[in-house]
C-alpha cells in the first residue's frame, strides 16, 4: 500500500560526557529500495550509503566519518533513490564532550534503512546493536538504545505526522 506524501526519518544521536576510555558511534545506513533484503554480514562498515554524506552541512559532519566508507566521488554520481533523500533538519555540535546531532530527512518509499550503534572500550568486546526495515506500510518501529549517559535512536512516519507528534 503506497500513501501520498512520502516518509520522514527522525535520527538523534546524543554524546553527553563519554566516560574516558569508550567511544561511540551512531549511523543510519541507506540501501536501494527493492524485493530483496540488501546482505550485511558482519562488516565492519556496511556497503550501504551513510546518511552524513546526504546532508548538505558544513566539515563538520566530516567527523561522522567511519573509516572504510564507501562513497561515489560526488552527489553527481548518485543514484535516484539517493538523490531523492532530501535533508529537512539538522542540528548538529562537535565538541570535545562529543557529538550531538538531531536530524530529519524526507526519504522515497522502499529504501532499506539500516540503524547502527556502537560503543567500544580498549580491552572489552565491542557493543553493537543494529535494525535493518524497509521503509513502507505500516510504518515500522522505531529504534533505541542507550549505553550510559549517550543515546542513539531513529523514527520513520508517514509525512505530515512529524508536525502532530
Amino acid at each position: 500500500m503506497t500513501g501520498g506524501g512520502g516518509w520522514v526519518l527522525r535520527v538523534g544521536l546524543g554524546h553527553h560526557r563519554p566516560a574516558p576510555g569508550r567511544s561511540y558511534h551512531g549511523m543510519v545506513y541507506l540501501f536501494p529500495p527493492g524485493s530483496t533484503t540488501p546482505t550485511l554480514g558482519r562488516t565492519e562498515v556496511p556497503p550501504g550509503l551513510p546518511l552524513w554524506y546526504l546532508t548538505r552541512a558544513d566539515r563538520t559532519l566530516q567527523d561522522l566519518r567511519r573509516r572504510g566508507e564507501r562513497l561515489p566521488p560526488d552527489r553527481r554520481y548518485l543514484k535516484a533513490w539517493a538523490r531523492a533523500v532530501r535533508p529537512l533538519e539538522v542540528n548538529i555540535e562537535v565538541s570535545d564532550l562529543g557529538t550531538v546531532l538531531q536530524a530529519r530527512y524526507r526519504i522515497p518509499e522502499g529504501i532499506w534503512l539500516l540503524g547502527r550503534f556502537e560503543q567500544e572500550a580498549k580491552g572489552e568486546e565491542p557493543v553493537r546493536e543494529e535494525r535493518l526495515w524497509c521503509v513502507r506500510d505500516p510504518p515500522p518501529a522505531g529504534f533505541e538504545m542507550a549505553l550510559g549517559a549517550v543515546r542513539f535512536h531513529m523514527h520513520v512516519e508517514r509525512q505530515g505526522q512529524e508536525e502532530e507528534a
